[in-house]
């Protein structure tokens, strides 16, 4: 079992604005400058349906989910908040997106029509070497969100959850409902509230109509059975001389 990694070093850092922007140069952030336009979505609206065309997307305050349809079912695959971005498919040659990418939580977020952005990164290798980083560390959050999915019950898959949305968040309340968080974790609604009440009884969570409140973040990390940390480990080694990270 994976070791927990401490509380006070595990949340990304929180802080206006999309921090992938942040690592590059200025001269590269002001000629990206020109080519983004920010947006503002609400909750569960498509991305792509929002801009009217397929975008590269740099969330700000919104985070983001990403899924397949699976059976006329929306299946989610993980989240992405203001540390990363997502909208891979040009960057890597491919001119189809099979992914949709919808708002989590509403907000603002950074968006760039899909060949703009690929025709901007041939051109500035550390936006490419940047967005190839980032990529690697979601790939490690895919393949924890399917080993939870395999080897956890529904009380720590739903810490592990309720852990990745709090560190893209500012403050300790999670604005999300009991619908959307067994959608998510292709669960019973019913296991969702019966996960909640536990950890709710223990102290760890405070829940209320459509919002929880984390009020022990340890506790909660530890409720995740070792699910949680990983991914969040690799993306502080990837970006180790960024700012992307607390800790």
């Amino acid at each position: 079992m994976l070791r927990q990694i401490e509380p006070s070093v595990a949340r990304l850092a929180r802080r206006a604005g999309n921090q992938l922007i942040d690592l590059l140069g200025r001269d590269e952030r002001d000629a990206l400058a020109g080519s983004l336009r920010r947006m503002t979505i609400r909750s569960g609206e498509d991305a792509d349906a929002l801009a009217g065309e397929p975008c590269f997307w740099l969330p700000e305050t919104a985070i983001l989910s990403f899924g397949v349809l699976l059976d006329a079912r929306q299946v989610e695959c993980g989240i992405v908040g203001r540390e990363g971005a997502l909208g891979w498919e040009p960057l890597l040659g491919l001119g189809v997106r099979e992914q949709r990418i919808a708002a989590l939580t509403g907000g603002t977020l950074l968006g760039a029509p899909v060949g703009v952005l690929a025709a901007f990164a041939q051109t500035h290798g550390s936006l490419a070497a940047t967005l190839l980083r980032f990529r690697e560390a979601l790939d490690a959050q895919m393949r924890w969100t399917i080993a939870a999915r395999l080897q956890c019950g529904p009380e720590a898959r739903l810490a592990r959850w309720l852990c990745m949305l709090h560190d893209r968040v500012d403050g300790d309340t999670l604005d999300i409902t009991h619908l959307r968080l067994a959608a998510f974790l292709n669960a019973r609604r019913a296991s969702i509230t019966d996960a909640l009440h536990i950890l709710e009884g223990n102290h760890v969570l405070r829940c209320t109509r459509g919002r929880i409140t984390v009020r022990d973040r340890g506790a909660l990390e530890a409720a995740a059975a070792g699910s949680y940390g990983a991914p969040e480990a690799l993306y502080r080694q990837l970006f180790t001389r960024s700012r992307a990270l607390r800790g």
